[in-house]
């Protein structure tokens, strides 16, 4: 898939390794506290769907900011640039990072052409924050909490659960996607 940069700086871009090479996602707990108040301002290759699981926070993404609290459901497109604080606050969260090409990203089919690459590429782009008067917010939030069981059971053929549910969840956010990929 073709690389974006809308003037991402090279050294803001987070050079973790989110998942395996043969399964790029990854589950993150986080604990944002007094003495770890904020994620930096960062950006890399892969999409992250968040469930805010306690507490309170401030997103940014693109030089947009959203408060957050919990209950609230977020996505951030692959390169995008994102940061998160607390202001001392506490806010726990179960993210998953996962690269577009789990999805099938580097094919070119049909899903690919219109709505993985738009995605990647900031030409489709799906609400930051999804809250409970969102009218997706109720299946969305049952998709995570099965994620979530999937991830931590782990029983046979939990990849592929876990896969289906990220495209059923880019599947669900399409429709509330804007296409104007200067706006959020």
């Amino acid at each position: 898939m073709m690389s974006v940069n809308r003037g991402l700086l090279p050294q803001q871009k987070e050079n973790a390794r989110h998942g395996e090479a043969d399964f790029p996602v990854v589950r993150y707990r986080t604990t944002l506290h007094a003495t770890y108040q904020d994620v930096p301002p960062h950006w890399h290759e892969e999409a992250e769907l968040t469930l805010i699981t306690r507490g309170t926070s401030t997103y940014t993404v693109q030089l947009l900011s959203e408060d957050v609290r919990e209950g609230d459901i977020l996505f951030v497109p692959p390169q995008m640039l994102h940061a998160v604080t607390t202001g001392g606050a506490e806010m726990d969260s179960d993210t998953f990072v996962f690269h577009p090409n789990l999805l099938g990203a580097a094919t070119a089919d049909v899903c690919t052409l219109r709505y993985l690459a738009p995605l990647s590429t900031q030409k489709l782009i799906p609400p930051l924050v999804i809250r409970r008067e969102h009218p997706l917010y109720d299946r969305l939030l049952g998709l995570i909490r099965d994620m979530n069981r999937n991830w931590e059971t782990r029983e046979p053929g939990w990849e592929l659960m876990v896969k289906a549910q990220l495209l059923t969840a880019l599947a669900w956010l399409v429709p509330y996607c804007s296409k104007d990929s200067g706006e959020m």
